[in-house]
């Protein structure tokens, strides 16, 4: 069957849904809401204050409080854009902290997962993809305050 939940461009499908099928199967939660707001290759400095995003991610946020929504976990899947044009890790950590504070500020306490291809061999990830060579599997981030 199609998914109902479209990709972050909006086309194809998403993995969300499954995994939310998933949680609820294994016992993680009874239910789960899924508040997507992802763009298809962005760079973290889109979402970070002062990029084309960011009223995206503080007006989502807010409307969920205002609906009585307060999220368990925060899902962040995005890097794959910032370890192509080489963002360093420095510049990466930097300006999640800065999107991270967007939940802190609002009193959202919830652990944040990030996924992508993330880690302080971004450089040489990228170059080894130049040559041809395999990929490293992509390695998930931690929150920054260890969350």
């Amino acid at each position: 069957g199609c998914d109902p939940l479209a990709g972050p461009t909006g086309e194809g499908g998403s993995v969300w849904t499954r995994l939310a099928d998933r949680m609820i199967d294994t016992g993680m939660a009874e239910s789960v809401t899924i508040v997507p707001i992802a763009v298809g290759a962005t760079e973290i400095s889109c979402w970070a204050e002062g990029g084309h995003l960011y009223d995206r991610l503080t007006e989502t946020v807010d409307g969920m409080l205002a609906d009585g929504l307060v999220p368990d976990y925060i899902l962040w899947h995005q890097g794959e854009s910032d370890n192509i044009s080489g963002t360093s890790a420095e510049t990466y950590v930097h300006l999640f902290e800065n999107i991270r504070r967007v939940f802190r500020e609002r009193g959202i306490e919830a652990p944040i997962y990030c996924f992508g291809k993330l880690s302080s061999g971004m450089h040489q990830q990228r170059a080894r993809q130049q040559r041809g060579c395999p990929s490293s599997p992509e390695k998930p981030c931690q929150d920054v305050q260890g969350h």
